[in-house]
């Protein structure tokens, strides 16, 4: 049994592991584990400030004062050594939220000081302590989560949010970025040319980072305001969001300008199926969705069978505020549970509103009623994905008629060649200015010390990239951006050196030696009194030593002076 003041965190690993942060003052406290129930307990950290598990990944954060805070990882259930993360930036560390964690890949939202913003940091896994840079100016909501959505069953798709420099709003100006390589480059959402009605998206705003363009800005996967990005784990490709097309989202003054958003190929087109920001939940894998408009007191239900193509709507014979639209988890149900208030005469009342769409369709969907997709980034034929082209089973848009068991799944799929986009920035490097390639950004010499390590007689040479953990691709048979090797030798004291830097030293010795001697055998010849000192030292060694020096003849090479003094005296 363990006693203390305060037990702020806690968790149960694996067996009978037990990991605890107990407080001992205001703030600070320590991590401490057992591992056989609580008998026995160790102190892992002192001035520990937090800490948290996310899928076998543990975090410790620990206070150093006037360092600031530093941020500490363990896999494997905190059984892995603990590793200090290493940011590329001399920004102070100010907060720390985990995007998400496994034992492939880290990704972390690092506060360095403003509020509602920080940056995105990634890494390959809990034991690899170096994280680059990935968003810079990622936006956080105000409950300090940071702004990203993963696309499920769509291997390295996300979605973030990051605030926008022009103007410098970190609550209302915000820009939406897409990346197809789990965070490796972005790029800003495209935004569609028509609304609903096939009438043209006047935009007239522009943002030099954006090169001009309009682009489409949703609100994020914990908005609270307007409807929140959502991409369901039983409706493959499908996203819905609210938003603006424009150069940043609007602020909530201006929600008359927000949409309903749609996309089908996991964030590659979007489309307009709402012209207003609405509360939403989607039903039997994404074919049937619901929606309610949220910003007033409404009676309208607007559902739709064919993901979004077309829109019924069923009035109810009293309105309300919407706060939440629920729906079954196993993807198949065709039932909704509308939630929300509503309000009489300044009094408030909750309501529970059940949608029934079971009688809609008789008919179950058939083979002929699905359709094979493959993913893209949209931007090359490839269709390739970290690594990967996979081909799913889905149904199709225009068919009338319901799937009643799981069908998102990988009916073909092929390895790629590698390519630029299987590639992020090695540690201490950025791409800069939206070029794909990785420019250094920290000092050289603090970069190479990482690669000082020697491994089975080879140390690592960095091109400024590394493999996106994940990724499947081929690089035998693409673009090879690995880290070189060169052979390497170890000193006495233990610390590596390539062989080419040893030969080098070694030429450099020989050379000062030689040039030594030079000088020695110069003084001999020109120098009286170095001349006398080693002939008086010399001539108590052995004869063997001494009679090379003897048959060299001391030569004084008179100076203008002596000529002349030797003038006058004549």
């Amino acid at each position: 049994m363990i006693r203390s003041p305060v037990f702020t965190e806690f968790t149960i690993g694996k067996e009978s592991e037990i990991w605890v942060r107990d407080r001992l003052s205001e703030s600070k406290g320590r991590m401490m584990s057992s591992k056989d129930g609580g008998d026995n307990w160790q102190v892992v950290f002192y001035d520990c400030d937090g800490f948290a598990e996310r899928d076998g990944v543990y975090f410790g954060v620990i206070d150093k004062q006037e360092e600031g805070y530093s941020l500490f990882i363990s896999g494997n259930f905190g059984r892995d050594e603990w590793v200090q993360a290493k940011f590329p930036t001399a920004l102070t560390e100010r907060r720390y939220t985990i995007v998400f964690a496994s034992e492939a890949k880290v990704m972390i939202h690092v506060n360095h000081g403003g509020d509602f913003y920080g940056n995105l940091y990634s890494s390959n896994g809990p034991s690899q302590r170096e994280f680059v840079l990935s968003l810079e100016n990622h936006k956080s909501s105000w409950q300090g989560y940071g702004e990203l959505l993963q696309i499920p069953q769509i291997p390295g798709v996300l979605v973030a949010n990051s605030v926008s420099s022009n103007p410098f709003d970190p609550r209302d100006s915000v820009i939406s970025h897409i990346s197809f390589n789990n965070g490796g480059d972005w790029s800003s959402l495209s935004a569609p040319v028509v609304d609903m009605n096939g009438k043209s998206i006047d935009c007239k705003e522009k943002i030099d980072q954006n090169r001009g363009k309009c682009t489409l800005n949703l609100n994020g996967p914990y908005e609270d305001s307007f409807g929140k990005m959502m991409a369901p784990i039983h409706a493959i490709g499908l996203i819905l969001a609210t938003g603006t097309v424009g150069t940043a989202t609007q602020s909530a003054s201006e929600g008359s300008k927000m949409s309903t958003w749609l996309s089908r190929d996991a964030g590659v087109h979007w489309k307009q199926v709402l012209p207003y920001s609405s509360i939403y939940n989607v039903a039997n894998h994404g074919s049937l969705i619901l929606a309610m408009k949220h910003t007033s007191q409404h009676r309208n239900i607007s559902y739709s069978w064919n993901f979004g193509n077309d829109w019924n709507e069923c009035l109810l014979p009293f309105g309300f505020y919407v706060t939440k639209v629920h729906t079954g988890y196993n993807g198949t149900s065709l039932h909704f549970i509308i939630e929300g208030e509503q309000v009489e005469n300044g009094k408030s009342s909750g309501v529970l509103v059940h949608f029934d769409l079971s009688g809609m369709h008789t008919k179950k969907c058939t083979d002929k009623d699905y359709e094979k997709w493959t993913p893209t980034n949209g931007k090359d034929a490839t269709h390739c994905l970290l690594g990967k082209s996979n081909t799913y089973k889905r149904r199709k848009t225009s068919e009338k008629c319901f799937t009643g068991s799981s069908i998102e799944r990988v009916a073909e799929s092929s390895i790629c060649p590698c390519g630029v986009e299987d590639y992020e920035c090695d540690f201490c490097h950025e791409r800069q200015g939206g070029s794909s390639i990785c420019s250094l950004v920290c000092d050289e010499k603090e970069f190479r010390s990482k690669e000082a390590k020697c491994i089975d007689g080879y140390q690592s040479i960095s091109q400024g990239y590394r493999l996106i953990m994940g990724t499947e691709c081929d690089v035998s048979k693409g673009l090879n951006l690995t880290p070189g090797k060169i052979q390497c030798t170890a000193s006495p004291s233990g610390v590596s050196m390539p062989l080419w830097e040893t030969v080098v030293l070694m030429l450099l010795c020989i050379f000062g030696t030689l040039l030594f001697l030079v000088a020695l055998f110069i003084a001999f010849r020109k120098n009286e009194r170095f001349n006398h000192f080693v002939t008086s030292f010399t001539s108590r060694l052995p004869k063997k030593i001494i009679d090379p020096f003897r048959s060299v003849e001391f030569v004084r090479l008179n100076t203008e002076e002596d000529e002349e003094s030797a003038y006058q005296i004549e």
